[in-house]
């Protein structure tokens, strides 16, 4: 007996009924089934190697290119600034106060917020190991959104992608001046690499240690630069 939709309901016998909805489970489990190989297929490291080269590719064909600023003669704060703020920024933030304070010996405070803090309300579990294996703990972290206050009260503001640095610079140009672009302080970096930190979230648990040892390399190299205009631990007036 043929089916007939009639105002939106399936007419006909209870027999064609059930037959359709089993046709149309069995169409929703094959969709997903094949987005999920694809998913699968695209997070291949075989295929993550061939798109970072296609990608890498395109960056150098663009000519872009990014110099930082001087950095502030004085830098008692510091602001990192990723989108979401619970990946890259926290993990740089946090990660640079433990720099400062116990290599430096400087006073500078170290924060992070994020552009857009939409996408998790606390950092995911890979970046919480992947951040351990460096010290840090992300455990008790929640995101903070950026906001003209938190970009006026920090002597230096600090993000993680080119576009990241272009945007900032166009919402808040009085602030210019005083945004650096984090991967240019990781001196072994190239074509695309040399001015983006490529936000991890949702992508393998490798993904996130790759990132973080980026991270650690340039804020390693920031904060021996940001030592000599810091104040001195203990010392109001002096400088490392």
């Amino acid at each position: 007996r043929r089916l007939r939709i009639d105002g939106g309901r399936i007419a006909g016998s209870p027999g064609s009924r059930h037959c359709y909805r089993g046709v149309r489970m069995l169409a929703v489990s094959t969709e997903r089934m094949l987005s999920a190989a694809l998913t699968s297929i695209l997070r291949h490291p075989a295929a993550m190697r061939v798109k970072a080269a296609a990608r890498d590719l395109r960056w150098r064909l663009s000519g872009t290119t990014a110099q930082n600023p001087p950095l502030p003669p004085r830098i008692d704060s510091v602001l990192f600034v990723c989108l979401g703020n619970i990946c890259r920024s926290p993990f740089a933030g946090l990660l640079a106060q433990q720099r400062l304070t116990e290599i430096h010996k400087v006073r500078t405070v170290s924060r992070s917020a994020g552009i857009r803090t939409s996408q998790s309300g606390s950092s995911p579990p890979e970046a919480r190991t992947a951040a351990g294996v460096h010290g840090v703990s992300l455990e008790s972290h929640r995101p903070v959104l950026l906001t003209p206050d938190l970009m006026s009260a920090h002597d230096l503001v600090v993000v993680m992608e080119y576009q990241q640095m272009e945007h900032l610079r166009s919402v808040y140009p009085a602030s210019a001046s005083r945004i650096v672009l984090l991967p240019l302080y990781d001196a072994g970096a190239t074509g695309y690499e040399r001015h983006n930190i490529d936000d991890p979230f949702m992508r393998p648990a490798s993904a996130y240690a790759a990132c973080y040892r980026r991270i650690d390399r340039a804020v390693a190299a920031l904060c021996a630069a940001i030592a000599p205009r810091a104040t001195v631990a203990g010392n109001l007036e002096g400088r490392c």
